[in-house]
C-alpha cells in the first residue's frame, strides 16, 4: 500500500508535518520525471508511468501537477529547483546576480550525473530548454535593474552570452574538462558577466546621440 501525503482535511495531521510530507511527495514525483527522461523522450512520458516510478497514485500526481506540461516543467527544475524557488516572484537585481550564479552552479553541482545525462540525450536537452526559459526571466530583471533595455540588440546579445556562461554546459566544461572547482567556476563566470555588463553599458553610452539644447530666442 502506498504511503502518500495526507489530505489537507485529514484529522489529526499537524500542519508542519503535512507540509513536509507534501514537499517530499512532490520531490519524489519530480525525481521520477527526471529518472524517466533518461529512458524516454518527454513526449512519450505518461502520468501513470511517473506515478508508478514515484510510488504514488495517478490522482496524487494530478493533485500536484494539473497537466503534463506542468509536470515536465517541474522536471526541468531539477538542478535549479531551490534556486528558482528562492528567487521566484522577485527581480534579480544587479546586487544579487552574483548570488544567483553561485547558487545556480552549486545546485547543479549536486545533480552532476543528471546534468551530464541531459547534455547527451535529446530528452535531456528538451528539459534544459524549459529550464532556460525560467532563468531568462530572472536575467531580464537583472539587466533592467542596470537600466538596460531588454529589447535593444546590444542587451539581447548580452543576455545570450550570460545565458551561455551561466549554463549547465559551461559548468560541465569548466568542472569536468578544465577541472575548475564549482565555487571557482561560479566566481569566474560572475567576473565575466560583470565585464560584459560594463562593456555593454559603455557601448550603449558611446552610440547614444548627444542631446542638443536649442536656446530659446530672447526678445529682439
Amino acid at each position: 500500500m502506498r504511503r502518500e501525503d495526507p489530505s489537507p482535511d485529514q484529522p489529526g495531521s499537524v500542519p508542519s508535518q503535512r507540509a513536509g510530507q507534501q514537499a517530499a511527495t512532490r520531490h519524489r514525483i519530480v525525481a521520477a520525471v527526471a529518472d524517466l527522461v533518461t529512458e524516454e523522450h518527454p513526449a512519450t512520458i505518461s502520468v501513470p508511468a511517473v506515478a508508478r516510478r514515484a510510488g504514488v497514485s495517478v490522482a496524487t500526481v494530478y493533485r500536484y501537477f494539473p497537466n503534463k506540461e506542468e509536470l515536465l516543467d517541474a522536471g526541468a527544475e531539477i538542478g535549479s529547483e531551490k534556486t528558482m524557488a528562492d528567487f521566484a516572484g522577485q527581480v534579480v537585481t544587479d546586487d544579487t546576480i552574483d548570488e544567483l550564479i553561485a547558487r545556480s552552479f552549486g545546485e547543479l553541482a549536486d545533480h552532476l550525473p543528471l546534468v551530464r545525462n541531459q547534455q547527451q540525450s535529446p530528452a535531456g536537452r528538451e528539459l534544459r530548454k524549459r529550464r532556460r526559459a525560467m532563468k531568462r526571466g530572472l536575467l531580464i530583471g537583472a539587466v533592467r535593474d542596470r537600466g538596460l533595455d531588454p529589447d535593444d540588440p546590444a542587451t539581447q546579445r548580452l543576455l545570450v552570452l550570460i545565458e551561455l556562461l551561466a549554463s549547465s554546459n559551461a559548468l560541465l566544461e569548466l568542472h569536468d574538462q578544465i577541472e575548475v572547482p564549482v565555487d571557482e567556476a561560479a566566481a569566474v563566470v560572475t567576473w565575466a558577466v560583470r565585464v560584459l555588463l560594463d562593456a555593454t553599458e559603455l557601448d550603449l553610452a558611446r552610440r547614444s546621440p548627444f542631446e542638443h539644447t536649442v536656446p530659446e530666442e530672447g526678445p529682439r
